[in-house]
């Protein structure tokens, strides 16, 4: 018996979205619903005001300049790129493997050619990682082109501590805190490097 939680998303194709959550122990479950039905930038709050200074640092001497090549150099590392991708692809896996999703997508439109193409469309791209989860469902009685989706899904209070676990390991922390000493203690630009250090300083 464990914790689970289950989710459910719908989305009609404009303004209107809404969240389902399902959590608890099978048996004594809790339902909770997140409907938005208007404009999420008119929702938002302005975020209130910190409380400036109310810790004080003590002033040390910081070249500004060396960290900002520096920094240009860690960003622009082959090695740091290739570990950042590496890195988002297993985030990505993970992340599929945990919400387990199954995607339903009720496609209408007047043109019945047009929504034919669409569902072939689909329909070869299921052999694509994932894509086998994307059920498409055609609507030919739909005067207008709408478009709603489904996503549903669940999974255990075990299994997300296993997802945080296998991403804390994962992370190339070793990886990049390396290349940032080396960008560090070697800070001076050349060649390409130091033309578009050049270039991105000028125009900022």
């Amino acid at each position: 018996m464990f914790f689970l939680i289950r989710y459910r998303f719908d989305w009609d194709g404009g303004k209107k979205w809404s969240l389902n959550l399902e959590y608890g122990f099978p048996g004594f479950r809790r339902n909770k619903t997140f409907p938005v039905t208007a404009d999420p930038a008119t929702d938002c709050q302005p975020p209130a005001q910190g409380q400036e200074g109310f810790i004080r640092l003590p002033r040390f001497h910081f070249d500004k300049e060396r960290a900002r090549r520096a920094l240009f150099r860690f960003l622009s590392d082959g090695p740091v790129l290739g570990a950042a991708i590496r890195f988002a692809f297993r985030v990505a896996g993970l992340s599929m493997r945990l919400l387990n999703p199954t995607v339903e997508c009720e496609a209408g439109d007047p043109d019945p050619l047009r929504l034919a193409k669409i569902c072939s469309m689909a329909y070869s791209s299921r052999t694509l990682p994932f894509m086998h989860r994307v059920r498409i469902v055609p609507r030919f009685q739909d005067r207008n082109s709408t478009l709603h989706v489904k996503v549903n899904g669940e999974f255990s209070a075990l299994r997300a501590l296993v997802f945080f676990l296998a991403v804390l390991w994962s992370f190339p922390a070793f990886t990049l805190l390396r290349r940032a000493w080396h960008g560090w203690r070697n800070a001076e630009l050349d060649g390409w490097r130091k033309l578009g250090f050049s270039m991105i300083t000028r125009f900022s």
